[in-house]
């Protein structure tokens, strides 16, 4: 008796859960009515700080200290140049069959009333 009484508790716990979870992931996608490839690829919202701490590269022929996107760092400059009141950033990564099928791509998109004004790639397969 006591064993089916928390499984009949357990049940609506998972519903809750999952609710919960599903509001979470669903909530934190800018323009859910887009029809954009990439608008469907955002992940987590991010700020130019984070970006580049998170893409932070030492290499000998850039100078002794660290560079934002490494290589890519001009391309980094435009990208932020690009930017204005308003604009959200967010990494992006596409889902896992592109990766299987050696297309994968993940990266930074640059976001302006819920269209993708610029990317940049920082890996792909």
């Amino acid at each position: 008796m006591q064993k089916t009484m928390r499984m009949n508790l357990f049940y609506p716990l998972i519903a809750v859960c999952a609710f919960v979870l599903c509001q979470t992931i669903f909530a934190q996608t800018p323009c859910p009515d887009s029809d954009n490839l990439i608008i469907s690829w955002l992940q987590n919202r991010t700020t130019v700080e984070q970006a580049e701490a998170d893409n932070m590269v030492t290499l000998e022929d850039l100078g002794p200290d660290p560079v934002p996107f490494g290589y890519i760092n001009e391309q980094w400059q435009e990208f932020l140049a690009q930017m204005r009141e308003g604009d959200e950033l967010w990494e992006f990564e596409s889902p896992p069959e592109t990766w299987d099928n050696l297309a994968g791509r993940k990266g930074i998109a640059l976001i302006r009333d819920c269209e993708v004004v610029a990317l940049i790639v920082t890996l792909m397969n």
